[in-house]
């Protein structure tokens, strides 16, 4: 019996599917338990893309520090966060204020300072400063010194006045007409204690949120998929109770009105049957 009730009910179901609108929405359905399965799949390659650019980093920063003429014969995409050390004098003359920063939620600026080393110049990331700090009362020492920090490439920087949006060697040439090398320094490395602040190192052991991203599209699919068939079995089987529940006088249509309404007095005679067949007219 169960067997039967469940052939009738797959029996609705495909029925049910073969209607212009719900082989419309099967369609929609199917295609976004795809969308989501493939975005999950995308979320999961960018972690694993972010697991492979932290063990790098991880290596690259725990490497000695190269000196300037090595770390320029290298390719800028194996130099960056590669530690370098180099030492000469400060140009704090050739000095801007890199806007936009903060340290542990304050706004301030990161101080730009350009390293002379013998007729060229290396642009140091000294570190932070608030913005109520003359850069003047965080000068650099004077004389020959020795910097180390983390190599970085050039990015994209807009010059306003004595500030710039980012850090490209390039500008301090088109200012100052000054030999830049094709990098700049960030150091890492100082008392935290005054000011400039120095920039925290990568932090290599944050993969981001990619991974819960992943779970949250897979979750989509799958409830995406499960819905469906719930409302398609519910549909089938609301359908079979419909056509198993009908009026049986309706189902049965004409029987009651082909039957003799004469013979049914015949076999049940009313109580004014006798009367009608001893009255003598």
């Amino acid at each position: 019996m169960r067997l039967l009730e469940e052939t009738t009910n797959m029996e609705q179901v495909w029925r049910t599917l073969r209607r212009p609108r719900w082989a419309l929405f099967t369609i929609l359905t199917m295609g976004a338990v795809a969308l989501f399965v493939r975005l999950g799949i995308w979320q999961l390659d960018r972690h694993s893309e972010r697991v492979e650019l932290n063990r790098v980093l991880a290596e690259r920063i725990s490497l000695p520090p190269l000196d300037l003429a090595s770390a320029e014969r290298l390719d800028p995409a194996a130099l960056e966060y590669r530690p370098v050390e180099v030492s000469g004098t400060f140009l704090v003359d050739a000095e801007l204020l890199w806007r936009g920063r903060a340290w542990q939620g304050q706004p301030g600026f990161h101080v730009l300072t350009p390293l002379d080393v013998g007729g060229r110049v290396v642009v140091v990331d000294r570190g932070w400063i608030p913005l109520d700090v003359d850069p003047s009362m965080v000068r650099p020492p004077d004389g020959q010194v020795v910097v180390v920090g983390l190599a970085r490439l050039p990015q994209p920087a807009r010059v306003q006045g004595s500030y710039v949006t980012g850090v490209d060697p390039a500008v301090w040439t088109e200012l100052w007409g000054l030999s830049a090398a094709p990098f700049w320094l960030q150091v890492i490395d100082g008392p935290g204690d005054r000011l400039p602040v120095p920039s925290d190192p990568p932090d290599v052991a944050d993969t981001g949120p990619h991974l819960s991203y992943a779970l949250q599209w897979f979750g989509f699919a799958v409830v995406s998929a499960i819905g469906f068939v719930f409302l398609l079995r519910r549909v089938g089987r609301g359908e079979a109770a419909d056509l198993g529940s009908g009026d049986p006088e309706e189902l049965g249509g004409g029987e009651k009105h082909l039957r003799d309404p004469v013979s049914t007095s015949d076999h049940h005679p009313g109580p004014g049957h006798d009367r009608f067949v001893d009255e003598d007219p």
